[in-house]
């Protein structure tokens, strides 16, 4: 019990301080290059490093559902739409601004993809960020970025998102 809740904070801990004290090899640097760039445009794009492996959309389809005490932002990505990363967040609306979601009832990541049988989720050992640079109403506008740590039960392993950006234009429901 005592692993589980120290080893998230390990593993991000020395992610930074590898970071920070040795600089990136090419081979790193040329898979963060495929990522799109961070913008607030609209232009539907998605992208992250999962287990330093990019994980890259230009097709994205992103829904932000209003429920009485949460807003969920989902990012469907991948040419049929069968990735899907979600936000849940215990909020009425999503205003620009840095989210912990760390409680696997009210604030949490899920995350499914179609290569993969597991289904990974935060919670309170396994926790994600979640940064909205732009939620532009009008326009229905929405960027951000994020990063996480999350655990699935079934496949019993976590997987690791850095440098996660997107820039989507949504619809509500």
């Amino acid at each position: 019990m005592i692993l589980k809740m120290v080893l998230p904070l390990f593993i991000l801990t020395g992610s930074i301080l590898v970071g920070i004290f040795y600089p990136e090899n090419p081979a790193e640097a040329e898979k963060l290059s495929l990522l799109p760039e961070v913008s607030a445009k609209g232009a539907n794009t998605f992208g992250c490093m999962v287990n330093n492996e990019p994980w890259v959309s230009h097709q994205v389809q992103a829904n932000l559902h209003f429920f009485e005490r949460s807003v969920c932002l989902s990012l469907r990505t991948g040419s049929g739409l069968e990735d899907r990363l979600a936000f849940i967040i215990q909020k009425t609306n999503l205003k620009p601004g840095t989210y912990l979601l760390d409680n696997p009832t009210s604030d949490y990541i899920h995350l499914q993809r179609t290569r993969s049988e597991c289904l990974y989720t935060s919670d309170e050992f396994y926790q994600a960020v979640l940064t909205i640079h732009e939620n532009d109403t009008s326009r229905k506008i929405l960027a951000g970025t994020f990063e996480f740590l999350a655990f699935s039960q079934s496949c019993t392993a976590a997987i690791r998102g850095t440098h996660g950006r997107f820039d989507v234009c949504y619809s509500e429901h």
